[in-house]
């Protein structure tokens, strides 16, 4: 029986699937990817942990499956996330600046300076100015870390997002699709290609990147001369099929082939797309566009809501002591009835969609001597609800809204979560009973590009189902304090 690997290297942890033709799950491996802060609001991670951590998930699958069964291999990853290493000997030059750091504030504040320059990125590449996006990683990367400057000078710096990566040390191919390329700030949704007049903004150079190839088709085989090929014979000559951007592929493995179809993944942080279909829509308001995916026929293209925190939020919330643990906030929240006054705006990488304020910082409000540990998870349940409420009418607003709300990702399965968005947008949110839609996604492309699949049998079935049941009064409490601490106004 034909099997389709997928690797999805996320923020936090590394996964690996074996998936057969029934699209059935076979095997599964993850590894933690650890994300470091070294200084407040920065946030990386260690180049050689990520190579780690796929060679371990994808041995941990191998382990278990019939290796010449392996057909092709899609990947998926955190997006935005920005490397620079050296194209002779695949050494990464400095640590990999997160999608969720801010380390590049002043250099955005620089280019909203410039009006002109802040219109011609936005009707370009679809995004708005800001730190979670690519470029300004880079011109960072150029001026702060000097074996960044010498490789530049010494024609042997590559640039690029995790999947480049990656795939460099799997393949030896310098290659991207342009769901990640889309989301650099360099990127021409209207063109294709990367845009030398938007690396000039910044004076960066074009030849670092790698090329851009369909998310579904040909990124080379995984070769024994690279890195992981060299750690996993078993898998050297599986071709690469498949790429995408995280919260693409997961568009693609929930089967949101049509426009207006959506679906929302609620994992590190919290992303909402809506299919949009193969023309460019730039929106109006905080939400952005993106490329959802290219089959090799023509992009399609996808609106999308960001917020950077969602599982991170639980994290702290854990680490701080308001959760006994980051799985225990259904058990928590549903123990109260209301979060006793109490709200939280969960910004601690700034606020992203609708807000756009980098200089943002979390905030945990309206306490009094009543209010207890399971009030305050209740808060941080409604904060988290209230954010991801706001981005769907943020999509709305940009003229796609959204009926049915279809929910993926690891906190996905706090109940009250589903629930809670449901009464605070009134429409019922379907949840799949498999989590990982992102790393089937991926699957998906690759299969598709290799004939294991066609297009109608990647469809993935939602399995539960969530009602309105009361209205959410928390909305409005939450829109309330994030004006509070956001210097942007919301209506």
């Amino acid at each position: 029986m034909p099997i389709v690997l997928a690797l999805d290297q996320g923020t936090t942890g590394t996964t690996a699937l074996a998936v057969d033709e029934d699209r059935q799950v076979e095997a599964r491996h993850t590894v933690d990817t650890p994300l470091e802060h070294p200084r407040k609001g920065w946030a990386e991670n260690d180049p050689e942990a990520i190579l780690d951590a796929c060679e371990q998930a994808l041995a941990g699958v191998v382990d278990e499956i019939d290796t010449d069964e392996v057909e092709a291999m899609g990947i998926t990853n955190q997006r935005e996330t920005t490397l620079a290493w050296d194209a002779d000997s695949g050494d990464a030059l400095a640590p990999a600046v997160s999608w969720q750091c801010r380390r590049t504030e002043p250099l955005c504040r620089e280019l909203e300076d410039r009006p002109a320059a802040v219109a011609r990125i936005r009707e370009r590449t679809g995004l708005v100015v800001d730190p979670y996006f690519s470029a300004t990683k880079m011109r960072w990367l150029l001026d702060n870390e000097a074996r960044v400057e010498a490789a530049l000078a010494e024609d042997r710096l590559r640039f690029g997002t995790v999947d480049a990566f990656v795939l460099d040390h799997l393949t030896g191919h310098h290659l991207t699709d342009p769901s990640n390329a889309s989301r650099t700030m360099l990127y021409n949704l209207h063109e294709g290609t990367w845009d030398p007049e938007l690396a000039e903004l910044l004076d960066l150079p074009l030849e670092p990147l790698p090329a851009i190839r369909p998310s579904s088709g040909g990124f080379g085989d995984v070769h024994p001369d690279t890195r992981l090929g060299e750690a996993l014979p078993e898998l050297q000559g599986v071709p690469v099929a498949g790429v995408a951007g995280d919260q693409h592929a997961s568009l693609f493995g929930h089967g949101c082939f049509t426009p207006g179809e959506s679906k929302g993944t609620l994992g590190t942080g919290a992303f909402f797309l809506v299919n949009t279909g193969g023309e460019v829509l730039i929106p109006e308001g905080g939400v952005v566009a993106t490329v959802a995916w290219d089959l090799g026929d023509g992009p399609v293209y996808a609106l999308e809501g960001s917020a950077f925190a969602c599982g991170s939020a639980l994290e702290w919330a854990s680490e701080a002591g308001w959760l006994r643990d980051p799985t225990s906030l259904d058990e928590q929240a549903g123990s109260v009835d209301d979060a006793d006054g109490a709200t939280f705006v969960p910004a601690f990488y700034g606020l992203g969609a609708p807000f756009w304020d980098a200089d943002a910082q979390a905030g945990l409000m309206g306490l009094s001597t009543s209010t207890t540990r399971d009030h305050i998870a209740r808060a941080v349940a409604e904060g988290l609800t209230a954010q991801n409420a706001l981005l769907l009418d943020a999509l709305a607003e940009a003229g796609q809204p959204i009926d049915v709300v279809r929910l993926d990702g690891g906190v996905s399965r706090a109940d009250v979560l589903c629930q809670l968005l449901a009464d605070a947008t009134d429409q019922r949110v379907l949840r799949t009973e498999e989590g990982d839609l992102t790393a089937l996604g991926a699957a998906g492309l690759a299969g598709l590009a290799e004939g294991v699949w066609t297009r109608k049998d990647l469809r993935e079935d939602a399995t539960e189902t969530f009602t309105p049941r009361e209205e959410a009064a928390f909305v409005d409490r939450y829109k309330a304090a994030a004006r509070g601490i956001a210097d942007v106004e919301l209506t």
